[in-house]
This record gives structure tokens, sequence and C-alpha cells, in this order.
């Protein structure tokens, strides 16, 4: 007489089915959360170079002049221009401050004196592809 044998649990097969798509769901999963990230981050730049640029016309309306710019034209990596608190009156923001939301740098200022006109800029994510805003 035979007995029969009852084996309660799972395949291995069956483990290694359950493993792999837990394991695609996960890779698809942080792969959009990346990119939506990196979009988020790109808006919030957009949004920050419009509002420097309303604040810029502002400060112009008032001192008939744009802020001046460092001398070589754009940001050195130590100094921003213009210096925010020139534009602070200016900004709509609760925390008064504009920066790259990823590494806190101050955003592209260039003020062009013959033609009197600024560009604003950011470089967006991933490919670090420049986005610039002139005065209207």
């Amino acid at each position: 007489m035979r007995s029969k044998s009852t084996v309660s649990g799972f395949t291995l097969i069956e483990l290694i089915v359950v493993v792999s798509i837990i394991a695609v769901l996960s890779v698809v999963g942080l792969l959009s959360f990346t990119q939506a990230s990196i979009s988020g981050r790109n808006s919030k730049r957009k949004a920050d170079l419009q509002q420097l640029s309303t604040a810029l016309v502002l400060y112009k309306g008032d001192n008939n002049v744009y802020p001046p710019t460092y001398p070589s034209g754009y940001t050195n990596n130590t100094q921003e221009y213009p210096p925010m608190t020139t534009l602070l009156p200016y900004l709509n923001s609760v925390s008064n401050t504009v920066v790259d939301p990823k590494n806190a740098a101050p955003y592209l200022y260039y003020y062009q004196t013959d033609t009197k006109t600024f560009t604003l800029c950011a470089n967006l994510e991933p490919q670090a592809t420049s986005y610039c805003v002139q005065n209207p």
C-alpha cells in the first residue's frame, strides 16, 4: 500500500515567477517616479525663471534700469547676480529665495546694456538643456 504524501508549499518555478513579476513592477515604478521627479524640478525651474523675470521688470519700473550683472555676464559659482536681496521686494515667494531645486545654485542672469535686454537661464534635466527667458 502506497501512502499519499501531501506536501504543502510553493514550487521553485512559482516562486521565481512571483519574484520576477515583483522585480519588473518595482523597476517600472522606480523609473516612473524618477521621471516624475525630473519633470517636477524642470517645471519649478521654468516657474522660477518667470517669477524672476517679473521681478526684474518690476525692479526696472522703479529704478529705470535692470540690476547689474557679474562682469563676465553670467554668475560665478560663489555669488549670484543680481544679489537676491536686490529683488526681494519684487518676489512673490514664501521663502524669498529662487534657486535651482536640485543643487541650490542661482540661476544665470545676464543684462546687455547695449540692447537693454536681460536673459535668465536654467539647465533642464536630464541632458542639461538650456532653457532661457528674455525680457518682454
